[in-house]
């Protein structure tokens, strides 16, 4: 009996241990900013349903202006997550390290043409290495008020044909009490950031020779200056993003803004809440259109579960959870493959029924690889403290922008 009593004992102990083990979790981390933290977040339950022994932890919280500094320390420490979120603006600078793995070989073998070309570029290093997958793009989009326009006898056609003809119909606006822009420093940016000949990046040439000075700039500057000039954006009387200018959107004082496409979801939540019916978008003036925003997701060379990983990632970036995530918050594909879902085509109550997410494809969908640059946040930073002295100070248009480029010169050199 006590034999007996010993092999049960022995039995049920095994068992527990057993159950224990069987209890046990991978725990895969994921880090990103606020914001993004809480979409991963949204969707992750299809994803533990096909991985019942997965645990995903998402380290999130920071702002977006933290996140990437505490990432830094993080990598360079060891102690950094499985998968690691990537914003467009910083990504050059992580492909050309090494903490991340390779998304172009095996066992990975990304196929990078379904993906917004020119993110897809941003990714990749010198050495072909691709460092992560595009997640969502912000396409530059133009919001303007259908109802301004129209009181004005503007056709959103004509007006958008040229920058010239976008500039004179915010004289025209300017006679009903209305500022055509939220402010010149998006018209101008966008001018020297779109319509780029092959083999030009934005700031260097894929020899990384420095293209500030070059006619996109020179014209950036001017019709940025026209703007400021001509008194016909707000930002002459109301600093950009304070909660004053935000109000004048809601106060119909501003007819029409040319930015990300992130930013639906700040109109109709913050900007404009009451402004349903009274909005529409269009691809900005002389189709000039880049990817403004946008995250990746890549693979930390140091986690033990890269496979598992990899898996998540595809989940991600896949059909089920983008689509889940574009109606939660906006937030544009950059997988082309999932725009042909009849979500992209539903006329949208806020702006007056027009089937706004057609316009965002094409915008997406005509982006080309361009040279990548590792001082591409250098040189953007430069230039654009260098238009600030032109439209605020009075400063020299030519030798502002010349004073950019040798700064960039010298200090993309060290």
């Amino acid at each position: 009996m006590r034999k007996l009593l010993s092999h049960l004992t022995t039995l049920t102990f095994l068992g527990a241990v057993s159950l224990g083990l069987a209890q046990e979790k991978t725990v895969l981390t994921v880090a990103s900013w606020s914001g993004n933290d809480a979409l991963i977040e949204s969707v992750l339950p299809g994803f533990l349903e096909m991985h019942p022994d997965v645990e995903v932890q998402v380290v999130g919280g920071l702002g977006y202006g933290d996140y990437h500094p505490a990432l830094n320390n993080r990598l360079n420490s060891g102690t950094a997550e499985d998968v690691i979120s990537l914003g467009n603006d910083v990504i050059v600078e992580y492909a050309l390290g090494d903490f991340f793995e390779n998304l172009a070989t095996a066992p990975y073998n990304m196929d990078p043409s379904i993906y917004t070309q020119s993110q897809v570029a941003n990714a990749t290093g010198p050495d072909g290495r691709i460092i992560a997958v595009p997640n969502d793009a912000g396409p530059t989009i133009m919001y303007y008020r259908t109802d301004l326009f129209e009181a004005a006898g503007l056709d959103i056609n004509e007006v958008t044909s040229s920058w010239e003809n976008y500039i004179a119909a915010g004289e025209i606006l300017k006679e009903q009490g209305v500022y055509l822009s939220s402010g010149p420093g998006e018209v101008a940016g966008t001018v020297w950031s779109t319509n780029l000949p092959d083999g030009e990046g934005v700031y260097f040439d894929a020899e990384g020779n420095v293209l500030v000075g070059n006619e996109r700039f020179m014209r950036g500057f001017t019709l940025g200056k026209q703007i400021r000039d001509a008194g016909i954006d707000v930002q002459s009387e109301i600093p950009g993003w304070t909660p004053e200018w935000f109000e004048a959107f809601g106060d119909s004082k501003i007819a029409s803004i040319i930015t990300g496409s992130w930013f639906e979801t700040t109109l109709k939540t913050q900007a404009d809440p009451e402004g349903s019916g009274r909005w529409g978008v269009a691809i900005p003036p002389e189709n000039s259109t880049y990817i403004n925003g946008g995250a990746y997701y890549g693979i930390n060379a140091a986690s033990p579960n890269k496979e598992l990983a990899w898996e998540l990632i595809l989940y991600l970036t896949e059909r089920e959870a983008q689509i889940a995530i574009f109606k939660q918050s906006g937030n544009f594909p950059a997988n082309l493959t999932v725009l042909d879902d009849p979500a992209f085509s539903e006329p949208q109550e806020y702006f007056g029924g027009q089937a706004i997410y057609e316009v965002y494809r094409e915008a997406a969908s005509g982006q080309k690889p361009v040279p990548s640059n590792q001082n591409f946040a250098l040189a953007q930073s430069i230039v654009g403290a260098s238009f600030d002295t032109v439209i605020n100070e009075g400063a020299d248009i030519e030798a502002a922008i010349a004073e950019a480029k040798s700064l960039i010169e010298r200090r993309s050199s060290r």
